[in-house]
């Protein structure tokens, strides 16, 4: 059973590009395991 607010990552490549992101624009977020939906959404929305 998938959590609520997590999305799997298919590539590292686009992983990559989010955490760097996230951590340029002041959001947590750890070097490894799954990225938190509102994370990926506010990535999308910049984007």
């Amino acid at each position: 059973m998938r959590q609520a607010g997590i999305v799997p990552l298919s590539t590292a490549g686009r992983g990559t590009a989010i955490r760097e992101w996230a951590r340029k624009n002041g959001h947590d977020i750890s070097s490894r395991g799954r990225i938190s939906a509102n994370i990926v959404d506010a990535f999308n929305a910049a984007n």
